[in-house]
């Protein structure tokens, strides 16, 4: 008990005298974490470190969104003095990547994990096309924060690529009409929603109605929050509760709180290994089944 508050006690005052600055630019390389992989390198279940193997990829490092308080991705970073509000393009060494594809086991990758992809939608494209090159099916993450141009947008489609439109109850509702207005025609668009339990129910349920009305393809992801975040007084506390920790093995509960699923639709569940869903690619199987290189 003793080295462990030692330990906590080094990790905090080292971590208090790190500098801010933003992420490093590197080559972009295929990655996994502990939700991806059922194991790390040295056989720890779900472990957080040396992960060798993975299917996740980051054309962009962090975001420079002002309304996403929730973000796990940002929360994380700032724990390690990161500043995520800046994002960094990565640098694309095609030989380097394929050489990373063509030794990933799975047929599909995920791209926006630690950043947000349509700060840089040129470079995304560059790299989502490399992938569909290699064999490997597409799913995009993204806020879309910026908009691809029509150039870039046929580029996705033409190679098959699934776009996840991340919207969540809480944002400006400008923000939302302005972007479906510009990709609802997108072949391969999944809304995927993060939810919250708000304490009168209102909320969930008009976006319900709203989601039914205008898209088939709708992936609930149930918002993991803290409560020092500005929603939490609209939310129904007795709902919450602290969940395990994605680390197998690991003592005691997740600090974040979740509700779990608020809505009657496919659910973003946690360990992608387990997850039927694949960022929604599974709703495209038939017509995506053509589109190889």
């Amino acid at each position: 008990m003793l080295k462990l508050c030692r330990f906590k006690w080094y990790f905090f005052t080292n971590n208090q005298m790190r500098p801010w600055k933003p992420f490093e630019r590197k080559e972009i390389r295929l990655f996994g974490t502990n939700k991806t992989n059922p194991k790390d390198q040295s056989g720890r279940a779900y472990g957080r470190r040396r992960v060798t193997e993975g299917n996740c990829l980051d054309p962009v490092k962090g975001c420079s969104s002002t309304f996403c308080e929730w973000c796990y991705a940002r929360e994380s970073c700032a724990r390690y003095h990161i500043l995520f509000n800046v994002p960094v393009p990565q640098v694309l060494r095609e030989d380097l990547l394929r050489k990373d594809l063509r030794m990933c086991s799975l047929d599909w990758v995920r791209i926006g994990v630690m950043g947000e992809p349509s700060e840089d939608w040129e470079l995304t494209a560059k790299v989502a096309k490399v992938c569909a090159e290699e064999g490997k099916r597409v799913a995009i993450i993204t806020r879309l924060l910026k908009l691809p141009n029509h150039s870039e947008l046929q580029t996705l489609a033409d190679i098959g690529t699934v776009i996840n439109w991340s919207i969540s109850p809480t944002d400006p509702v400008e923000f939302i009409k302005s972007r479906w207005e510009s990709v609802r025609t997108y072949p391969y668009l999944v809304l995927r929603l993060l939810t919250f339990a708000f304490a009168d129910g209102y909320e969930e349920s008009k976006m319900q109605a709203w989601l039914s009305s205008i898209h088939p393809h709708i992936l609930e992801q149930p918002a993991r929050v803290f409560r020092t975040l500005r929603v939490w007084p609209k939310l129904d506390h007795k709902r919450y509760h602290h969940p395990p920790s994605y680390i197998v093995g690991s003592k005691g509960p997740s600090r974040w709180l979740t509700a779990g699923p608020v809505l009657n639709v496919p659910v973003c569940c946690g360990h992608c290994s387990s997850c039927p869903w694949k960022c929604g690619l599974v709703f495209f199987e038939s017509s995506l089944s053509n589109h190889r290189f």
